[in-house]
Parts: C-alpha cells; sequence; structure tokens
C-alpha cells in the first residue's frame, strides 16, 4: 500500500483524520500478511471485489495500482470476465438488489485508468445501428 495518495475521498479522508488513517493501513498491511496469496494475487482479488461492490472510485483505483505494480492488460480484463458470470448470478436472480454495473461500464473504468481504447484491452465495442 503505498504512503502518497492522489486527490479523491480516501486521500481527503487521510489527511483529516491521519491517526485513523494510519490504523485502517496498518489493518491492511495485517490482512495481507494474513496468509499465503501474494501480492499480485492481493491486487486482483482486490480489484474483483471493487467490481462486484460496484464501486467505481475503488474499481479505478485498483486497476490504476494494479497496472502500476506491472499486473497486465489481459489479467485485468480476465478478472472483468470472471465478474460477469460471478456477478450475474446472484444479481440476476433477485437475491442482491444492488445495480450490476455493466460490462460497458466496466470496460469505460479499466479503459479509462489503463488510458486505452476498449479494443486495445480485448473487448470489442458493442454493435451500433439495427
Amino acid at each position: 500500500m503505498t504512503n502518497e495518495l492522489p486527490p479523491s475521498g480516501a486521500g481527503r479522508f487521510a489527511a483529516r483524520f491521519p491517526d485513523v488513517w494510519r490504523a485502517y493501513q496498518a489493518l491492511g498491511a495485517s490482512a495481507a500478511a494474513s496468509g499465503p496469496i501474494d501480492a499480485r494475487g492481493r491486487r486482483l482479488v482486490k480489484l474483483a471485489m471493487a467490481i462486484g461492490a460496484a464501486s467505481e472510485g475503488a474499481v479505478h483505483s485498483h486497476a490504476r495500482q494494479a497496472v502500476e505494480e506491472g499486473v497486465s492488460a489481459e489479467e485485468i480484463r480476465q478478472v472483468c470476465n470472471l465478474a460477469i458470470t460471478t456477478l450475474g448470478s446472484p444479481r440476476g436472480s433477485g437475491t442482491d438488489q444492488r445495480p450490476l454495473p455493466s460490462l460497458g461500464q466496466i470496460r469505460t473504468m479499466l479503459c479509462h485508468m489503463l488510458r486505452v481504447t476498449p479494443a486495445c484491452i480485448g473487448i470489442k465495442a458493442p454493435p451500433t445501428g439495427p
């Protein structure tokens, strides 16, 4: 976890409540050290959880950090592909009332973070016209 935060809700919170932020970072470090998953795996899990929570800010944050840590666009694409079927089942059955981000929304978020076009990460744009 980096100590420098971009201007964001988290950055503002850390500046306003530094003691709480340090405790939060310590909790994150303890959780990271609590098992055998390596840093790359943890980042992909966090990205997947952010997608599942439909948290645009968290998706941006974890996608940005993943790219900075050397995770490939192909790996990020696979996380998105896995999210489609995993999230579609409980949300599609009505057991989860939170709105499901569309593939287009996920694609837009990731392309923005990766600074690429959708085709660059292997996602075809939806067809246009009749």
